[in-house]
């Protein structure tokens, strides 16, 4: 069925608020479940530290892969009553798309990065870390996760799956699109995008300035970007 504005119109605002939190707290069940899966299959490591580095890496797998996968491919439906009784396929009323706003994708941002801090933290005393060290790591998830939540909240935006299968590319890109392009080229590079070699330098124990400043930049662009998105937001709220 086409979206229009006239029809997204007919969900009060109560319906479509239930399910954007229903949403959000099933992603954080999710995100709690698979957290405890990748802690159980770290006990079978040789070392603490493994056990560690093993985990951080689950997690930006998680955060950064599977969290943008899960939420560009659903499309979430209120069903709403028709007066006749059901339709013709036996639901009692018509699936309408629910839009997800854009504070929406950074609650959920927020959830699952105050989650991990339960995890980090107790991280820090049995792998041996420096603060410092645990600090840095935390930013790095936080910076390049709330960069790859501003794609996802600019791919939930539309309901084309066109849109948020180019959302998706990006995402993947992102963390990937270096390393296979040092692969195909036989060049290597301190990457610019990717995180995968700053977060390697942080879990040896190496905070240099270059790791600190690329994780600072990443921040400050998924900052911007944000606060870009908030004012087109706000301004097609108003119009």
């Amino acid at each position: 069925m086409p979206v229009t504005d006239k029809t997204l119109v007919r969900l009060t605002p109560t319906q479509m608020r239930q399910w954007r939190w229903a949403s959000t707290r099933l992603l954080v069940l999710l995100w709690c479940a698979y957290l405890f899966g990748i802690w159980i299959l770290s006990l079978q490591a040789d070392s603490p530290s493994h056990a560690s580095h093993w985990m951080i890496w689950c997690m930006m797998i998680g955060m950064l892969i599977i969290w943008p996968a899960l939420t560009l491919s659903q499309t979430r439906y209120i069903i709403r009553p028709h007066h006749d009784g059901p339709n013709p396929e036996g639901l009692p009323g018509m699936p309408i798309p629910v839009p997800m706003r854009t504070w929406v994708v950074f609650i959920q941002w927020l959830c699952l990065g105050l989650v991990n801090q339960s995890v980090l933290w107790p991280m820090q005393i049995t792998a041996n870390w420096q603060v410092m060290q645990t600090m840095w790591i935390n930013a790095a998830l936080l910076a390049w996760s709330l960069l790859i939540g501003l794609f996802i909240a600019v791919g939930k935006r539309s309901f084309s799956t066109v849109h948020r299968s180019i959302a998706m590319l990006i995402c993947v890109g992102l963390i990937f699109g270096e390393p296979l392009l040092q692969g195909i080229t036989g060049i290597s590079w301190h990457m610019l995008i990717s995180p995968l070699h700053t977060v390697h330098q942080l879990l040896s124990g190496h905070i240099t300035t270059t790791a600190t400043s690329h994780i600072t930049a990443v921040a400050l662009a998924a900052c911007v970007g944000w606060g870009i998105l908030g004012i087109i937001q706000a301004a097609r709220v108003e119009s």
